[in-house]
This record gives structure tokens, sequence and C-alpha cells, in this order.
């Protein structure tokens, strides 16, 4: 067989052999081509708004595989760069994590998070009303998603701007997304208080135990530091809750309860050692109320909220939790009782020191969000 030639006919009769030809190749496959061409002004506005888009709309793509290079703050190293993807040291996947852990998750950060597709219109009707009663931003209502964009591309800063890309971003991902990765996601990325970063490294800090193997009570306790871990870590540092943070346990575990997650032994014997070993504050009236069916959910958005103002922080803008102390608590009727209802399992007498403020209303709200007193 013989080698064809560059002058065989076979090989160059559809090819363009003129700029002649080659432009009309071009104008039938590309009829806008020329006219853009001959429009420099409409070329370089094109390229602007290309190049907008790009910087604007945070790559969630990224997020199908990772890794992404989010910025951590650490009061030792302070701010750095970290790849952080589920080939990167210390992810954990939601195959792999106690099914309490992720439900101490939800029920504190989103409760409609597998409903909703990436906003939660009651929370930000509720955030809305608080901000304009307060004539400020004092609260927001991002959901589990929003923090993800947000904490893998967008930075702190409370801004319409970013949260405008955010927004976008939000209804990127949850189109190419389903629910346990971005969940997953958000289990290796939020922020658990002392620089602590990624669920793995919050339960060894905290409690010396691998993910898989969290039990009802810790699961709740590392959730409760949500979403204000550096002002609401303070009861885990010490290992015994502050008012604000039996408060905040007995919410997280009455939603967990609503919710379907665990039953009611599993709900009597986490209240009862709660605080690392301890009661939560109050229970013997957590418990006359769960009998006469008036459960708490203090933070969901279906629950009245307080009056006296709402937590506010520098760590982010989406405090879902108000914020007491136990100068502001509101004592329920019959606080002082100490008779205990009858129960599917025996509880403990309340501790001495206990008996003095058992109140667990649904949370009012203050302006403080630092350390001390209202810290968990």
């Amino acid at each position: 067989m013989t080698e064809p030639t560059p002058g065989d006919s076979s090989l160059n009769a559809s090819q363009p052999t003129s700029d002649g030809e080659v432009s009309s190749a071009l104008a039938r496959h590309f009829p806008w081509g020329p006219r853009l061409i001959r429009r420099p002004r409409l070329m370089a506005l094109l390229a602007v708004v290309v190049i907008f888009v790009w910087w604007f709309v945070p790559p969630v793509y990224r997020l199908l595989h990772g890794p992404v290079v989010v910025t951590r703050y650490g009061h030792k190293f302070g701010e750095n760069k970290v790849s952080v993807g589920p080939a990167s040291t210390g992810w954990m996947s939601t195959q792999k994590i106690s099914k309490h852990a992720l439900h101490a998750v939800i029920a504190a950060e989103d409760g409609k998070f597998y409903d909703h597709h990436g906003f939660d219109l009651a929370a930000i009707r509720t955030s809305y009303n608080i901000n304009q009663k307060r004539q400020r931003y004092a609260r927001g209502g991002s959901t589990i998603s929003q923090q993800v964009v947000k904490m893998a591309f967008l930075g702190r800063e409370k801004t319409l701007l970013r949260k405008t890309r955010e927004a976008i971003g939000t209804l990127l991902m949850e189109l190419i997304l389903p629910k346990d990765k971005i969940l997953e996601w958000y289990i290796n990325l939020a922020e658990f208080g002392d620089g602590v970063y990624g669920i793995e490294e919050g339960c060894w800090h905290y409690f010396k135990t691998k993910p898989e193997l969290m039990t009802i009570e810790q699961a709740v306790n590392l959730a409760l530091v949500l979403p204000s871990p550096n002002n609401w870590s303070k009861g885990l540092r010490l290992r015994t809750l502050t008012p604000f943070g039996h408060k905040r346990f007995a919410a997280i575990l009455n939603t967990m309860r609503s919710m379907g997650f665990i039953t009611r032994p599993q709900w009597i014997a986490a209240i009862t050692r709660g605080d690392f070993g301890r009661p939560i504050r109050g229970y013997a009236q957590l418990l006359a109320d769960e009998e006469s069916h008036k459960t708490l959910c203090p933070g969901s958005p279906d629950c009245p909220e307080g009056d006296d103002g709402v937590a506010e922080d520098d760590d982010t803008d989406d405090v879902s939790f108000p914020k007491a102390g136990p100068e502001s608590a509101t004592p329920l009727p019959g606080e002082q009782s100490s008779a205990l209802p009858q129960a599917d399992a025996p509880t403990p007498p309340p501790p001495a020191d206990l008996d003095h403020d058992s109140s667990l209303s649904p949370l009012p709200e203050t302006d403080s969000g630092t350390d001390g007193d209202g810290a968990p």
C-alpha cells in the first residue's frame, strides 16, 4: 500500500487551504464570532463578565471530590492555610461516625437540614424580626449548607456581598451534592473551640475517644459549642457545664428526642449524666415536663423566641441559640418542688447545689457573646 502524499486529495478535500476558507469555516460554526471580533469593546466587556463570575461564584464543584484550601485560626499558631478533603489526614466519613454525633449536630445547628434546599426560610424570618427589633445585625439564619460554603470558600466578614456569594454557592452546591456529603463536609470543617477543627480532633481533644465511639452525652456536649465554639466551649474545657451549658444541653437533647433520634430511656439516661457524669441542672423539672408532654425545643424556628436579646460573637453570624446566664433565667412554676414523677428508669436524687436553678424554659436572649457564666 502506498503512503499518501501531502497533495493527496483524499486528505485535503475537506480541509480549508486559505485564510478565506478558514474564516468561512469559523463563520459556519460560530456565526457571532466575526461580529464579536470586530467589536473589541464587547469582547472586553465579555471578558470582564467572565472574570467576575469566576471570582464571584464560589467553586463549589470542588466539594465533589476535594480537597479545598481553607483558613484556620488558632491561639498558638495564628492564621494558617490547610488543605481539607476526603484524602486528607483526620477526614471522617459519615459512615464511620457515631449516629449520635451526626444527630446532635443536626439538632443543634439545622433541624430541617434534610427537608430544605439550602435555606431555612422560617429561621431567616425569625432572624430578620430579631435584627429589626434590635436595630443591628445580631443574628443570622444560616443552615448547615450555607455554613459549608462559608467555611470552604468565604471569609468571616459580615457583609451583604459575602452573604450573596454564600447564597449563590449554596444553591449550586445543593444541586450537585447529596445531603449526606454536605453534612460530611460540615463535620470535617467545623471548629469546636480551642483551635480544634473537625470532629475527629474535637472528639479526641475533649473526650479522648474516636468519633465512631461517641456516646449520646459526648455527642451533645460537643455539638452544644456550635455555632460559637470559642465562646461556648468553656464547660468542655473545665469538664463542668455552666448554667447556659446545662440549658443548651437540654435544648439539643429535647430536639433529638422530638426528631425521633433517641428513645425515652436514652433521653432519661443522658439527662441524668449529661454534665460529665452528673445530672443536667433541673433534670427533675425536665422529667416532670416530659411526663406532662411539655417538651422543650429552644433554638428551633418553631419555638417562641425570648425577649432579652441574642448572643453575638466574633466567630460567626449564624447564632442559632441565644445565650443566658443564671441572672436572666426565668424560674418555672413549682421549680422548688422536689417531687419526682414516675419514670421508666430510676433517676438519682438531685444534687444539693443544683436545686436552686431548674429553669429550662426557652432560652432568653442576651447581647453578650463572651466567656463567663453564659458559656457552656
